[in-house]
């Protein structure tokens, strides 16, 4: 949602894409809701990438968020920003990963507190400003 709002702060060659592990048919359906996004959403339907690059399941981070971060994450699944009905894992916690204009990975963020934690926006801004 944050990143929707302020999508227009980042550099002009930023590119943000959000990984779901969800049915393709299941999330157009969800952002069907939300009009054009200034950003492209991908499905890993079968979890393969989310595997593959090792990204964490953490039912504790999960319940952490919920717990800590429930004024935010409650009105965003209200809002339809989480593909309702649930059709994947629940307790994947993000990964942040920054890549640059020659596909180099610069840096990664595992979630380290819950499962929402994410970079710092302002250091993703900085970022898309650079390339």
């Amino acid at each position: 949602m944050e990143f929707k709002k302020k999508f227009n702060e980042f550099g002009k060659n930023f590119i943000h894409v959000g990984i779901f592990h969800s049915p393709i048919d299941n999330l157009q359906q969800t952002m069907k809701k939300h009009g054009a996004l200034p950003f492209t959403i991908l499905a890993d339907e079968h979890f393969e990438y989310f595997e593959k690059y090792e990204v964490e399941r953490s039912y504790l981070k999960l319940v952490s968020t919920l717990l800590f971060k429930g004024h935010r994450v409650f009105p965003a699944i209200l809002k339809g920003f989480v593909p309702i009905p649930i059709k994947g894992h629940l307790d994947i916690a993000v990964t942040d990963i920054l890549i640059d204009e020659n596909g180099i990975v610069e840096d990664v963020y595992y979630a380290k507190k819950d499962s929402a934690d994410h970079f710092e926006f302002e250091k993703i801004k900085a970022f898309s400003k650079r390339i």
